[in-house]
């Protein structure tokens, strides 16, 4: 575009050039020429830039590689690169080709990528730097650790991936805490959480007929996660056979029974159950629910067939057992028949041979005085 107001210029008249944004004049000033032509013909240019170098690296445009001193149109990008992975160009950012023929920013250098401090601390946790120390080369990691009685919720490893810039997000750690224990049959325990906080305390408990077999009264959610002590076992109830007592027999007659089995008590004959059931059930706790029970000796009682004014006593006697009664000697005497008696079944004393007694006759002397004979 000729820059001036009037639309005729005269012979030799000099007009200064102005092109378009992003454009530049071939001259500056043309002139008008006798013929009526301009000298130099106006020409508007697109304005270049030249690549510059990188230090240890290279400018790329459109993918491919920009050698240095490229000219390249107005507007064009060009995006800094390095030779090897732990190097970074400064600045990062691309250029662009101005309109004064010169690039946004100053030319990159490739310096080598280093992180001289750790990310900032995280609750309740540090990174281990495995005995490494700033500066921390590039690709170099460090590992989040959790205190003591915390677990790593959120994040992991971190690598030094650019200048003083770690990868990988800000780890999180959260109060330990324990996973539901694993079931054991026949029993369950008290609580039913999915997950447990340190310090929690589980206590199994057996079904109706089973007892632990081993000593795990509770079970703690400890500081690293897991529990203490061993998974309970629950074993069926047994009760051992009832303590030995005489005169007596158990039927079923073993060792050991299991719970709620019952047994039955039979006295000998001519002994009877006292203190205690004549049917014993093996209970929840392993035992009988007695502790005491015994068979004694049946006596017989009935003396109504034996009895007379003579008798002074009956002998203990039990069921086909025979004996003596005592009687009063002093006024009695044994005729004919036996003082033995027989304790017959239905409880009854009864004479072997009935006897007889005889009255043993008294008598009396008295004094008699004045000569008189007593009758």
């Amino acid at each position: 575009m000729v820059e001036n107001d009037n639309m005729v210029f005269k012979t030799h008249e000099q007009v200064p050039i102005v092109c378009d944004f992003g454009y530049m004049p071939v001259s500056p000033i043309v002139t008008c020429q006798p013929d009526r032509t301009w000298n130099p013909t106006p020409i508007c240019s697109i304005v270049t830039c030249s690549v510059p170098a990188v230090t240890g690296g290279y400018y790329k445009y459109n993918g491919q590689t920009a050698s240095p001193g490229l000219l390249l149109p107005y507007m064009s990008t060009i995006q800094p690169n390095c030779n090897g992975s732990n190097f970074t160009p400064v600045p990062s950012t691309s250029q662009t080709c101005q309109n004064n023929g010169s690039w946004i920013e100053q030319a990159s250098e490739c310096i080598r990528i280093t992180c001289n401090i750790i990310p900032q601390s995280f609750g309740n946790g540090i990174y281990d730097v495995r005995g490494n120390v700033p500066p921390f080369q590039y690709n170099q990691e460090i590992y989040p650790v959790c205190n003591e009685g915390f677990y790593l919720s959120e994040g992991d490893k971190r690598a030094c991936m650019d200048i003083d810039t770690w990868v990988g997000i800000e780890p999180v750690c959260l109060p330990q805490k324990c996973a539901t224990p694993s079931t054991f049959e026949h029993g369950a325990y008290n609580e039913s959480e999915i997950n447990y906080p340190q310090g929690t305390i589980l206590k199994p408990t057996c079904d109706k007929g089973y007892s632990l077999s081993n000593p795990e009264s509770q079970r703690v959610c400890l500081q690293n996660g897991t529990w203490s002590g061993r998974n309970p076992m629950c074993k069926t109830v047994q009760c051992n056979a009832p303590v030995y007592i005489s005169n007596a027999i158990f039927s079923p007659n073993l060792e050991t029974f299991d719970f709620n089995t019952q047994i039955t008590i039979t006295c000998n004959a001519a002994y009877e159950m006292v203190n205690g059931p004549t049917i014993l059930t093996c209970g929840e706790d392993g035992t009988w629910g007695v502790s005491t029970f015994e068979c004694l000796k049946i006596y017989c009682n009935d003396t109504s067939n034996v009895l007379k004014v003579e008798v002074d006593s009956f002998p203990n006697l039990g069921i086909g057992e025979q004996g003596n009664v005592s009687y009063n000697t002093e006024h009695y005497v044994l005729k004919i028949g036996s003082v033995t008696v027989t304790c017959l079944p239905n409880m009854q004393l009864v004479w072997n041979e009935r006897p007889e007694f005889g009255e043993i006759l008294q008598f009396y002397f008295v004094e008699c005085f004045h000569f008189q004979f007593c009758s």
